[in-house]
């Protein structure tokens, strides 16, 4: 069994006026010395070696040294949890073995000390097979608490021997290296930003890896990305924000992204668009737009040395009265490495003026969610109507999130017509509802940063999000990202917004059709 390196262990000779006075004790030379299994932030797991002709154990514990207001609890087996205790609290124990009358026990053992832990474990671990390849594991689970980090501990055996540990600064990883075939143990605890244990080990899960049931199949990077056009200045130009939104996606090597809000006024000669196409050529890139019409900022672009474009097509949506025009523009690919073919989709729905968390709506904010739920139907009659039975990817800025007034009709629309959200993120959910994706990288956070520069923080995995990306059931999503860089000791950004919404990207696998 291990023990957890930041938690205290210490051997004291225990003094004689606080030795315990049992009635049924024999001393003997050998001596119980307990051992720590886990703890957490209300109770200590102890073991030691069986002390043959024991018929049970005495275990005395307490914050004093000198074991004033102890408590006791008495076990048959060598193992025990004592609970109700308090959190960051070193505790003394001492353990006495106890002998039926007239055979031999063991003298009591040492006083040691155990220190319970500042938080609860992580709860909620999952584990199972990845579809990236034959010898990975992909391993989630939930948290409370923005901004930790945590430690993976896997092991072939379930007592954890031999172990090996992982550090992630996210709470989802994928474990490589694995034996096909191999069931593993996983198990997790949180660590502080600066790497300081504060929890136990969480219950351990299994799970076995596997040869993926699509071998056939490559990873294919997509993403939405609302560039806020380049008439607003707030949050600075596109002259400083252009090089950062092209860093961001040339960073995830998107091989498809929608765009919301790409100008397409000309500025010497050229568009916003057009100008982030150069600064991703700057970059290596060689991004290519969807000429699909007119449909003002919403473009879809995308890297020609990884896919080639088939067809295309948009469609105009209705809106409401002083609103910009609305689109959802669409395209066919062909993934280059292995000749498979989907259908891309992009659009940017009404907004409102004021989001609210509440299901009591204005009659303003009544119009544009009716509006939404007519724009997001008529989004969804396009691309099927355009599928031809090709796996869809839709993404785009909805306008809407979990706790939008009344509902987030969009999400609902597009999930009730067979989409699926990889999160997991419906309605006022506070933990993910059945979601796909085998990892979630800054999952928590919002997808609007409103230019701030602390993010709002929900301390629940998915946060409120109004952009986002949708795929076909057939589709196995493995990364889903929303693009921040976060302080985690201060919970802070780091740098210059690149715009007033996060780059989403999703990394997926295209089934053939």
């Amino acid at each position: 069994m291990l023990l957890a390196p930041a938690l205290t262990l210490s051997a004291l000779p225990a003094p004689a006026a606080s030795a315990p006075v049992l009635p049924r004790e024999v001393a003997a030379a050998a001596v119980v010395s307990p051992r720590l299994v886990s703890a957490s932030r209300t109770s200590l797991t102890l073991d030691w070696a069986d002390v043959s002709g024991a018929s049970g154990y005495r275990v005395r514990y307490s914050t004093h040294a000198n074991f004033r207001s102890a408590r006791s609890v008495t076990v048959a087996t060598s193992r025990v949890t004592l609970k109700g205790l308090k959190a960051v609290t070193k505790y003394y124990v001492v353990v006495q073995p106890l002998a039926a009358i007239g055979s031999v026990a063991a003298a009591a053992s040492p006083r040691l000390t155990f220190k319970t832990m500042a938080t609860a474990a992580p709860i909620g671990l999952w584990a199972r097979a990845s579809a990236r390849s034959a010898d990975t594991v992909a391993v989630n689970w939930l948290f409370t608490t923005a901004g930790r980090h945590y430690q993976v501990q896997y092991s072939a055996n379930p007592d954890f021997s031999a172990a090996a540990i992982v550090t992630t600064t996210v709470a989802s990883t994928v474990i490589g290296g694995l034996t096909t075939g191999q069931p593993y143990y996983f198990r997790v605890r949180s660590l502080t930003a600066r790497g300081s244990v504060t929890s136990g080990w969480s219950g351990a899960v299994t799970a076995t890896p596997q040869v993926p049931a699509d071998p056939g199949a490559a990873p294919l990077e997509v993403g939405s990305f609302n560039i806020r056009n380049w008439q607003r200045s707030k949050g600075g130009s596109w002259g400083v924000r252009g090089p950062l939104v092209a860093d961001a996606i040339a960073s995830r090597h998107l091989d498809v992204v929608g765009l919301q809000e790409a100008d397409f006024h000309l500025r010497d000669g050229v568009s916003q668009y057009g100008s982030l196409i150069n600064l991703l050529a700057a970059r290596g890139g060689s991004y290519q737009a969807v000429e699909a019409g007119t449909t003002a900022g919403t473009r879809i672009i995308y890297n020609a040395a990884t896919v080639s474009l088939a067809r295309t097509g948009m469609r105009q949506l209705p809106s409401i009265r002083g609103d910009v025009n609305r689109y959802v523009v669409w395209a066919e690919f062909v993934q280059n490495s292995n000749g498979r073919h989907f259908i891309f989709a992009n659009t940017h729905l009404v907004p409102e003026t004021h989001p609210v968390a509440t299901k009591k709506c204005s009659a303003k904010q009544s119009k544009r969610y009716k509006m939404r739920v007519t724009q997001a139907a008529l989004v969804m009659d396009e691309i099927q109507a355009n599928a031809a039975g090709r796996p869809l990817v839709l993404v785009g800025d909805m306008n809407s999130h979990k706790v939008q007034c009344p509902t987030n009709a969009p999400y609902r629309t597009y999930v009730s017509r067979g989409l699926i959200d990889p999160l997991g993120n419906p309605d006022r959910s506070k933990r993910p509802v059945r979601p796909t994706t085998e990892v979630r990288i800054h999952s928590e956070w919002d997808t609007s940063n409103h230019y701030s520069r602390k993010p709002i923080r929900h301390n629940i995995v998915n946060g409120h999000h109004v952009d986002y990306v949708f795929v076909s059931p057939s589709v196995t999503t493995l990364t889903y990202e929303i693009v921040v860089k976060i302080n985690d000791a201060t919970l802070k950004y780091i740098g210059r917004h690149p715009s007033d919404h996060n780059l989403v990207r999703a990394q997926i696998l295209i089934p053939p059709s």
